[in-house]
């Protein structure tokens, strides 16, 4: 039997607001299963229609509807070339608030999304999305093929550069990272001009204060034919 007595809500960036949503329906038809030994029949898309709801719940373009062959497919093209929004996504806009606002937001005592107490880390624009800055790591690089060729072989060639082949085993670095402390509180936003390698690297491994940084990233296309085994920054 379970001890606690009690549910707790933790998934609090499910009740942020989204600024753009994409209802969508398919049809189908079923037609007899002469294929799969389980399946009674077959549903095969044969339309679909969505629309695209920016805030306000107004649509951003007349309802998209499709019947036809390769419904899937062409759902799948459609929502890749809805570039509208990810160009709208991609502009920062500075944050504009009310003096009643304002008003409201130096008095909170608590914060208005998971309800815990507010200290000295009151932010205007807190998301309680810490974690979307966070990629996982890879558990395996590997290289298709590697000769060795240094002086304790039979077979070194010294007028070739001396390589080694080394296998390095890794254990429990996700339960390492996991056991690292988190920030609390006293967060401030500073300008990137303050920064360069030479004053990050002089903040302490295990110090009181640490350092989030944001960048934005464009890779080439030249670079992505060479890089699919092993990708930069992989989100997945």
């Amino acid at each position: 039997m379970p001890i606690a007595t009690h549910l707790s809500f933790e998934k609090f960036h499910f009740q942020l607001p989204v600024p753009y949503v994409i209802y969508a329906d398919f049809e189908s038809i079923i037609t007899p299963n002469t294929q799969q030994v389980n399946a009674v029949s077959l549903h095969e898309p044969c339309g679909y229609f969505y629309v695209v709801i920016r805030p306000q719940w107004k649509s951003i373009k007349p309802l998209t509807v499709y019947c036809g062959i390769g419904a899937a497919k062409l759902f799948v093209s459609s929502m890749l070339k809805e570039e509208e929004i990810s160009s709208i996504l991609k502009k920062i806009i500075s944050l504009s608030i009310t003096t009643d606002e304002e008003k409201l937001f130096k008095s909170a005592v608590n914060c208005h999304i998971c309800g815990d107490e507010l200290k000295k880390d009151r932010v205007r624009d807190y998301d309680h999305f810490t974690e979307q800055g966070i990629r996982g790591g890879l558990s395996t690089i590997t290289k298709r093929y590697a000769q060795a060729n240094n002086k304790y072989m039979s077979n070194f060639d010294p007028s070739n550069p001396s390589k080694c082949i080394m296998y390095f085993d890794m254990n429990n670095l996700y339960g390492w990272a996991m056991s690292q402390a988190l920030p609390l509180e006293k967060f401030k936003y500073e300008s990137p001009e303050l920064w360069n390698e030479e004053s990050i690297m002089q903040i302490p491994d295990e110090g009181d204060t640490d350092l989030f940084s944001k960048f934005i990233w464009s890779i080439r296309k030249k670079f992505t034919t060479p890089t699919i085994v092993c990708p930069f920054l992989p989100k997945k």
